[in-house]
């Protein structure tokens, strides 16, 4: 197994867990799972704290009823909404997640979602990514961002980090179509892994106020219904020309005398 797939198994996937527990990780279970150590629970390296601290829609250790928690996700092009909502209480947490790879076996996976406090962090795990000259850096348009050393974590097999998903990056994303990632690679060579932004904005949107498309579908059941109508318009039989009104009569002329 290549270092890229061993990489998205255990620390892309453990730091997936870990992010997504609110969105996903307690979906199957009965018992919530407890906030895990490290990226997730990830077993290569010593425990580790945590890269942030996600919200779930199960309190830890709480017990959970069979089908109390149900899970949805929604494809927006290069972009996957996922979403777990607790039935019994209403409550609902979701995120945005996409998983590129690139060259030889250096890949990227992207989590944006909210932490416990509510504040928007975007989650970037790099397979075959190390922490030399700096660590990996992050571009879009003309802004390059460095991870935060107090906010990343590396292993033989690649680095996460934690870059603040605040307003001035939302602005700046709007103008962009893709976020870089540029870092030195375990095999040396600098590598550069291209995250395609094509769907997001109706993603974060969605996970924002609707998730479940419910809008979505009444502006279509709204297109189709004004549709209709003017179809109904255009085929309705035009109404018969007024009647010409009838002349009048001449006068009579006066009888000569």
């Amino acid at each position: 197994m290549s270092a890229y797939f061993v990489f998205r198994h255990h620390l892309m996937a453990a730091a997936t867990t870990f992010v997504m527990l609110g969105a996903a990780g307690a979906a199957n279970a009965q018992t919530a799972p407890a906030p895990a150590a490290g990226m997730g629970g990830m077993t290569a390296e010593a425990a580790l704290p945590p890269l942030v601290q996600v919200p779930s829609v199960v309190n830890p250790g709480e017990q959970v009823a069979p089908g109390d928690v149900m899970t949805f996700s929604r494809q927006f092009n290069a972009w996957t909404m996922t979403c777990a909502r607790r039935v019994s209480t209403g409550r609902q947490v979701c995120g945005l997640n996409q998983t590129v790879r690139g060259e030889g076996e250096t890949g990227a996976q992207v989590h944006v979602g909210p932490d416990v406090n509510g504040v928007f962090q975007m989650i970037v795990s790099l397979a075959g990514a190390t922490d030399k000259e700096g660590g990996p850096t992050l571009s879009y348009g003309a802004v390059e961002k460095k991870f935060d050393a107090g906010k990343m974590r590396c292993t033989a097999l690649g680095c996460a980090g934690v870059v603040p998903f605040d307003q001035a990056m939302v602005s700046a994303l709007k103008d962009v179509q893709e976020i870089k990632a540029s870092f030195a690679s375990v095999k040396g060579p600098k590598a550069t892994v291209a995250m395609p932004l094509a769907g997001f904005g109706a993603a974060f949107n969605a996970a924002a106020s609707d998730p479940f498309g419910v809008r979505v579908a009444q502006a279509a059941q709204e297109a189709q219904q004004a549709a209709q109508t003017g179809m109904a318009g255009m085929n309705a039989t035009p109404p018969a020309p007024a009647a010409k009104p009838a002349e009048k009569p001449a006068p009579a002329k006066p009888k000569a005398k």
